[in-house]
């Protein structure tokens, strides 16, 4: 063998190795995200939130259902608050089954399975206003239209609401319910509706 060749080896087998880590590198990156979306969902506490009417010219765009959840208010905690700022809302269920904001703080509560981190809309001497971050909610394509109806007519009902499962300070929306079902076994169930595929 050459000296050339002896050379050129440990540099060729490091490129591969450098390749092979890179390629690892970014397997690891979206199935890190997948996990911890599914741990959220295995693991966190259910909470309601009530949806409202949303525009029906600009409620459907893609494959999602834009959903208009009711904004929390949160009682002030009496230090400087702004709006824009994130804060950490406790959350617990209310009488009525929907949840509820108990407390507010900028820095986490140390119960770690009731809160989320929120962005603060506006406020008020005694309360905070906040903005959920669930907005949309994906499904399959041949269940759009009369998804869209179907939300359009619950939310303006009162009878559209969604759950999301929060664990840790994440939140992760799990179902989008229409007269207390969810989604795909309301569809199901009325009069003219198409079969569903899983």
């Amino acid at each position: 063998m050459n000296t050339q060749a002896l050379w050129q080896l440990p540099w060729q087998r490091l490129r591969l190795l450098g390749l092979v880590a890179l390629a690892l590198l970014q397997l690891a990156v979206p199935v890190s995200m997948i996990q911890a979306r599914e741990n959220v969902l295995q693991q966190g506490k259910a909470f309601r939130i009530q949806t409202l009417p949303v525009d029906p010219y600009d409620l459907f765009r893609g494959r999602y259902v834009a959903l208009n959840p009711e904004n929390p208010l949160c009682p002030h905690p009496g230090t400087e608050i702004k709006q824009g700022q994130w804060a950490y809302a406790s959350l617990e269920t209310a009488p009525d089954g929907f949840v509820r904001c108990s407390a507010l703080s900028l820095q986490p509560p140390q119960d770690r399975t009731g809160y989320l981190r929120l962005r603060v809309t506006s406020t008020r001497q005694t309360e905070v206003s906040l903005d959920w971050p669930f907005d949309r909610f994906y499904l399959e394509e041949p269940l759009a239209p009369a998804a869209e109806d179907a939300y359009r007519q619950m939310s303006a009902e009162d009878k559209a609401w969604i759950e999301v499962r929060v664990y840790k300070g994440r939140g992760v929306l799990a179902q989008l319910y229409l007269n207390e079902m969810p989604l795909r076994d309301y569809l199901l169930q009325l009069p003219a509706a198409q079969p569903v595929a899983d």
